[in-house]
């Protein structure tokens, strides 16, 4: 398992990255590798590290069904990958907009069956300062292409997926 985020990451500008962007990181991911089999927590228990938008399109999402919804997440949207997570690391960061805009990018250890398969996922964290907390906003998916794909873009989309579903299938009643 990846050790946790521990001690201070300077950042890109040659200052700390801020302690609580590491810490609502860190928080999540602890959740994130609870194993499936002990029922995880659902997502409101995490509503605290999100900021309103993006934690309404996650409780939108968490529970959708092919068979009733149409559609649903397909993968962690905390890793990227249909696989066990094992940990997280804050590999560095990037202060923006007079401290209240973190970049944080960071490392996602994956695999199956309890084996970690010693690649890494890379995801970038984009965090707003609200008052004294530090909140995620938007993750971006590293990809291949010229157009940056994130978590609040892919659930958008899934939700309006859901949303022609069941105006179809009201429609066919």
């Amino acid at each position: 398992m990846l050790p946790f985020i521990a001690g201070t990451l300077i950042t890109m500008t040659g200052q700390p990255c801020p302690a609580g962007v590491i810490s609502q990181i860190e928080g999540l991911y602890k959740w994130v590798v609870t194993p499936e089999d002990s029922r995880r927590l659902p997502i409101i228990s995490q509503k605290d590290r999100f900021t309103p938008h993006l934690y309404q399109l996650l409780k939108g999402t968490e529970n959708l069904s092919p068979r009733t919804d149409g559609t649903f997440v397909d993968v962690d949207p905390f890793s990227n990958t249909q696989a066990q997570v094992f940990g997280a690391k804050v590999k560095s960061c990037r202060i923006q907009q007079r401290n209240l805009v973190a970049e944080a990018r960071v490392a996602v250890s994956y695999g199956l069956v309890n084996v970690p398969s010693g690649y890494f996922q890379t995801l970038d964290y984009r965090m707003v300062r609200v008052g004294s907390r530090w909140l995620i906003s938007d993750i971006t998916y590293e990809i291949l292409s010229d157009k940056p794909w994130t978590l609040t873009s892919e659930l958008e989309d899934i939700l309006k997926e859901v949303k022609k579903f069941h105006q179809n299938h009201t429609r066919s009643e």
